[in-house]
């Protein structure tokens, strides 16, 4: 088998072969609009009700360094232009469009299969490719070519269903997408991308549910679960198709459809199609193949698609309704219902991440939701896997059984999409939510089989399903990480979906394992990371960035430093977040991504461990007996202070997402692929990427991207803002670049710097930290915001305490125990920093018997 080839031809204008994509990243590129899953509203809540209003982490509008997504999505984006928007797309496909032959495209979405059945299906597709219906000749026009299309796409469809009856490949249960079929479309949807202009697919896929009939006449169409209160019917979109002459603008379009999905495209003149996954590595596009000539290709990508039993069976993990994943309790499954969207990365050529807020389902039926839970799992394997046929009655015990695992299945008696759920959205927007079909374009693996002698929601739900079992052989998941504290699952968690790469998958649960229970970090619960995507063997390298989808599930609810009420909530979960810092550094590991959306407030106090620094090891106190010393000292006065405001076991904040940190002693040379969100990264290392040198991530990128956080945080508080104009310049400068950054922030810091008097009233210069400021001078700063006044002389000590930018971090055979100093010096300056300036941060609220647990 060869690998699939990257494209990089001149493009051509009416080739058969896919045109390259060279376009050059425009300057609208942080305009990308943001889609998303609606969550799910709480009982009896009505269905206009914004007591639930989604709530998405804010955001700075810039690319992460690290080159495979964005790092945050921003609640309110500002419109773009659909040509921009596909200029924007045509940017990140740069180089990242890959194609397969059909045969390989459809080897990554279907089950294997057996040499007999592999057989029997090329017959098939061979008889259905003698039964090809014709196509008129198609002149420029592109609208009079719909109706034939869907004429033929259709004929594609039932000839796919056809081979499926009669070869019984069902296997007793039925399809999920068993009532597919295309319509011409070419209007505006019913919901659409916030700051996007109105998408207009030519051709649509749809798929009638349940109890669901056809629709007669026009009827409109919908990204996300279609609403029961619209005056027309409603059909929820499970692919697109557009039309056209030129490949790269078809794909351009198909791209402001697709975010992760499956779609088509369809050259009217030369009467080809192609089709479109967009994944991880890019875009996996199929060989340029003729409708007529290349017929049984269409159908075997429909067979395909009908071959799902499930939407897991597609490599969804979530129907933006629910979760089912393993539970590390007794080897049994966990039904999670989605309470509230928390956060969704913008990737167009990729899988983004997502946050959610869950509760544990603990009954069989979801009744918000008006239908019934299934409870089933996958007819297979993923691809490249080998399948084991045995006869029902021939299955070995289960408890003999390990990699080949035996699972009872009911059929599919779900009604999800019968048109009884609700459309939320986000002030007077409509919000753009996920067909089922879309997010994964490998066929792949689920669940682990529960012990026989557990109890598991098949058990439960047996009443509420049809009585038709059967048993069918599943891939385990690659891994399962659970902290040892995990008893039970709890009401409410986090559920964070994401897809990282395949070197570096285990790296976050491995690091949540180690510090939960912590101060200043998550309740860690378990991840797992159960799907490989495209894992295929080729005779060459992989040359596609391969990556495993990963979740993780934590006890802590928390939202953005931007949410802060008071200057008091924003003090204390900045120094909170610092101390989970620094206890996860003392586990080894560096953070190397610490943002606005990575440090979270939490909804109440939660209990923790009290903040404990560690001691260095022996080696390192023999070799640097000075920095030894230091460090001792810096540690005793961070508990000292620690303790006189009050800080004990109750947790505010939390640092969170440590899906790209490493181990420090893994970090010890310089690198160019450098991790973090541009609008907080320290100016070194944004100045290294811009001149493309190598450099070295360190523990002072962490403490500057600290500070950044904390400006960021003040300048975009949902409070009240000031009249000031200075302050709306510093807000548009910190999200430009790190220059215009930097020189916001000396603004800043020089505001109160500027105020600044010895005894005798005299003006001090702007660098000393000391001196004092007259009430009556302050007053000249009431045009500013309430909590920037609050915190500017805060921000101003804090920035007299930050590390040199440009001294190199120590090298020596005691750097680690130097590097810990340096970290430890830097929460202790900012713990003394809040204590000096405790007057101005509602003093009452510092107090220990306040905050120590009851």
């Amino acid at each position: 088998m060869t690998p699939p080839a990257l494209i990089t031809a001149a493009p051509p204008t009416t080739s058969s072969s896919l045109a390259p994509i060279t376009a050059a990243p425009p300057t609208t590129s942080s305009l990308a609009p943001i889609t998303a899953t609606p969550p799910t509203p709480p009982p009896n809540t009505p269905p206009n009700s914004n007591a639930q209003s989604v709530q998405f982490v804010s955001t700075p509008q810039s690319k992460r360094a690290t080159t495979t997504r964005l790092a945050t999505v921003y609640a309110q984006p500002v419109s773009i232009k659909q040509l921009e928007l596909k200029e924007l797309i045509l940017s990140h496909l740069t180089g990242r469009v890959w194609e397969f032959q059909q045969d390989e495209i459809v080897r990554m979405i279907m089950p294997k299969l057996t040499e007999q059945q592999a057989g029997e299906l090329n017959k098939a597709f061979d008889a259905a490719q003698f039964d090809t219906p014709t196509l008129p000749t198609f002149g420029s026009l592109e609208k009079s070519s719909y109706e034939p299309l869907v004429i033929h796409l259709n004929a594609a469809l039932m000839a796919a269903k056809t081979i499926r009856h009669q070869l019984s490949f069902d296997r007793g249960a039925d399809p999920y997408a068993q009532n597919l079929f295309f319509s011409v479309y070419d209007r505006e949807t019913h919901d659409h991308i916030l700051g996007a202009a109105p998408l207009k697919p030519d051709i649509n896929l749809h798929n009638i549910r349940t109890r669901t009939k056809r629709p007669r006449g026009k009827f409109s169409a919908s990204w996300g679960h279609p609403n029961s209160y619209n005056k027309r019917p409603m059909l929820q979109i499970e692919m697109a198709v557009e039309v056209g002459t030129k490949w790269t603008e078809l794909l351009a379009q198909l791209g402001t459809y697709a975010r992760a999905s499956f779609c088509i495209g369809i050259n009217h003149v030369q009467q080809k199609f192609c089709i479109f996954i967009f994944h991880a590595g890019g875009v996996a596009a199929s060989a340029l193949t003729h409708l007529v000539k290349g017929f049984k290709h269409l159908v075997r990508f429909f067979l395909a698609v009908l071959h799902w039993n499930t939407t897991e069976d597609a490599g969804i993990i979530s129907d933006g309704i629910q979760y089912i994943l393993p539970s590390p309790i007794g080897q049994t499954y966990s039904c999670f219902d989605n309470l509230e969207l928390l956060h969704r990365r913008v990737d167009l050529c990729g899988r983004r991440t997502y946050v959610a807020r869950v509760g544990l389902h603990t009954d069989g039926t979801n009744e918000q939701h008006g239908r019934q839970t299934t409870y089933f799992e996958s007819s297979g394997v993923r691809p490249g896997w080998p399948v084991k046929e045995e006869e029902e009655n021939n299955q070995p015990p289960l408890e003999d059984q390990t990699s080949t695992t035996i699972l009872k299945r009911k059929k599919n008696t779900t009604s999800a999409d019968s048109g009884s759920s609700k459309r939320r959205r986000v002030g007077d927007e409509d919000v753009h939510h996920e067909s089922p079909l879309e997010r994964k374009s490998a066929r792949v693996s689920n669940y682990q089989a529960a012990d026989a002698a557990s109890k598991t929601l098949e058990e439960e739900a047996a009443n509420r399903c049809s009585d038709e079992r059967r048993k069918t052989p599943l891939a385990k998941y690659d891994q399962i990480i659970a902290s040892s504290k995990c008893d039970k699952l709890p009401t409410e968690a986090v559920i964070k979906l994401s897809w990282l790469p395949k070197d570096s998958h285990e790296r976050e649960g491995l690091a949540l394992r180690d510090c939960t229970g912590q101060f200043g970090t998550p309740a860690f619960i378990y991840t797992l990371n159960p799907w490989s995507e495209f894992k295929r063997k080729y005779d060459g390298p992989i040359l596609l960035d391969l990556r495993h989808l990963c979740a993780t599930i934590s006890a802590d609810v928390g939202r953005s430093l931007e949410g802060c009420n008071t200057p008091y909530e924003l003090a204390r979960a900045l120094l909170d977040c610092q101390l989970g810092w620094l206890n996860i550094l003392q586990r080894d590991i560096l953070h190397r991504d610490v943002s606005i959306g990575n440090l979270l407030l939490l909804e109440t106090l939660v209990a923790r461990s009290r903040f404990e620094p560690t001691l260095p090891s022996v080696y390192d106190a023999l070799v640097d007996t000075t920095a030894y010393t230091k460090f001792n000292q810096a540690k005793t006065d961070l508990q000292a202070t620690l303790e006189r405001l009050g800080v004990g076991n109750n947790c505010s904040a939390i640092i969170t997402d440590l899906d790209l940190c490493t181990r420090i002693n893994q970090n010890s040379e310089g690198h160019s692929h450098l991790s973090g969100t541009t609008e907080f990264m320290s100016s070194p290392m944004l100045l290294s990427l811009e001149s493309k040198q190598l450099y070295q991530q360190s523990i002072r990128d962490d403490i500057w991207a600290f500070f950044n956080v904390a400006v960021w945080a003040i300048l975009h508080s949902k409070g009240p803002r000031g009249s000031s104009a200075f302050e709306a310049v510093w807000r548009d400068d910190i999200q430009q670049n790190y220059k215009t950054r930097d020189s916001a922030h000396i603004a800043i810091v020089k505001c109160w710097a500027a105020l600044l008097v010895d005894e005798d009233g005299e003006p001090i210069g702007p660098a000393d930290g000391s001196g004092v400021v007259y009430p009556q001078h302050e007053s000249s700063l009431d045009e500013l915001s309430p909590l920037l006044k609050v915190f500017l002389p805060i921000l101003h000590a804090w920035h007299q305490k930050l590390p040199s930018q440009q001294s190199p971090m120590p090298v020596s055979l005691a750097a680690n125990l130097q590097q810990q100093f340096i970290a430890i010096k830097h929460v202790r300056d900012f713990a003394e920093i809040l204590e000096r300036y405790r007057e101005r941060l509602e003093p009452s609220r510092w107090q220990p018997h306040l905050l120590n647990p009851v």
